[in-house]
């Protein structure tokens, strides 16, 4: 997996952190390929869920700030918690001894995170940016404004 600029939610902190997780994804599918035993690919999914659930706390306190509608955040919310649950459940899998599993693993993440990016994250860029513009609107008024009360 490879990551694109049509990926960026605009937002540098969130754009690492899912530029990090595509590494981890990357290093999963390679130690995936040279591993037999499933040491290595163990060590990484443990850092790759590790680090997806730090992302969306990350992502769900941004979420706030930017004052995203609540209904929407609940959704978004309750995706994370699926992939979560998700997670816990391949993690239990391949540590108990299914290690054959591994690439399906790498195939439904790279998935999921391409299919979340793309159509559940646009959404809160796309609210940051509307917001954004509302904000600089917002700043070019103030700074008209002494300009017409000088012109009255």
């Amino acid at each position: 997996m490879e990551w694109k600029s049509g990926y960026s939610v605009g937002e540098d902190r969130l754009d690492n952190d899912h530029k990090i997780i595509i590494d981890l994804i990357n290093r999963f599918d390679y130690a995936h390929s040279v591993e037999v035993e499933g040491n290595l690919v163990g060590y990484v999914l443990d850092q790759l869920i590790e680090y997806t659930k730090f992302h969306f706390q990350r992502e769900e306190e941004y979420m706030h700030k930017i004052g995203y509608p609540f209904l929407e955040l609940r959704d978004h919310q309750a995706s994370h918690e699926r992939l979560e649950k998700r997670l816990d459940e391949l993690y239990e899998i391949f540590h108990g001894g299914k290690t054959d599993i591994a690439g399906d693993i790498s195939e439904f993440l790279g998935n999921w995170l391409r299919g979340h990016i793309l159509e559940t994250d646009m959404k809160y860029k796309t609210h940051a940016d509307y917001a954004a513009g509302d904000a600089d609107a917002d700043a070019d008024a103030d700074a008209d404004a002494p300009a017409r009360e000088e012109a009255d």
